[in-house]
């Protein structure tokens, strides 16, 4: 229960934001009591403890329901396919996973009520027109190395078939194009060794550690630590693109 002092905190920020007062101890609870602090996140994100007011979930159950399958309660893929055009992202591109991770979806090209909701209420937007803009913002956001790598990692997840544990290379290879595409010079020469030499899935190992390989090692590949703990398929292509490419090799270490 707010000691004295606290209850001043409390009237105080009542006082400036016209919140109730469980709002208010709320935000300064989460603020360790810091007025200014409690202030600038009341102003930021209003609805953060307060929840979205009628309009907004009224507003944002209507987009929700212009895209809903007739007979599930769930946007499926035509209705996301009518989603996505109207938000002007194309499906095959990055943007189209952005959306995926920020609403919690499960499945490809599906989205459930209860993830478009709360995700959209949790990014504040309950138009086309906002749910637009925040997703550029988001674009520029995720092409930081560090929000990039959440968008790689949670593209092998969300792309496996029920049942599956690895993607077939039919599946693996547009997702490189895709994500990685001028990212990484070689990605030419490590789709073809996929196709021509190695000719199997790749595996949840193999698809997070050739985002630390090519973040890591340079594009001649010196460095390369051929007695690393690298998956097998990574090791073979250093090989491959060494002599297809006619890097260099480094000259074997002396004991």
């Amino acid at each position: 229960m707010p000691n004295s002092s606290d209850k001043k905190l409390i009237k105080n920020f009542v006082s400036i934001t016209n919140a109730s007062n469980d709002v208010a101890t709320s935000f300064l609870k989460a603020s360790k009591w810091n007025v200014e602090a409690a202030l600038n996140e009341y102003f930021s994100n209003p609805q953060k403890f307060s929840g979205p007011d009628a309009n907004f979930v009224q507003n944002l159950t209507q987009v929700y329901e212009q895209y809903k399958d007739a007979n599930q309660d769930a946007i499926l893929i035509d209705g996301t396919l009518s989603y996505f055009e109207d938000l002007g992202i194309d499906p095959t591109q990055v943007s189209a996973l952005i959306v995926a991770l920020e609403l919690k979806s499960e499945t490809v090209g599906e989205f459930t009520r209860e993830n478009f909701i709360n995700g959209w209420t949790e990014l504040n937007c309950d138009t086309l027109e906002k749910m637009k803009a925040k997703i550029s913002s988001l674009e520029v956001k995720y092409q930081s190395s560090k929000d990039f790598k959440k968008i790689y990692v949670f593209a092998f997840k969300y792309s496996l078939s029920p049942g599956q544990r690895s993607l077939g290379l039919e599946t693996a290879i547009p997702l490189w194009e895709c994500l990685i595409g001028s990212k990484y010079p070689h990605l030419e020469s490590w789709i073809e060794f996929l196709q021509t030499e190695y000719n199997k899935a790749i595996s949840k190992d193999t698809w997070n550690q050739f985002y630390d390989f090519i973040e890591s090692v340079s594009p001649d590949m010196t460095d390369y630590d051929q007695d690393g703990a690298w998956p097998y398929a990574i090791d073979e292509f250093v090989t491959y693109a060494r002599q297809k490419l006619s890097l260099p090799t480094p000259a074997p270490s002396l004991a």
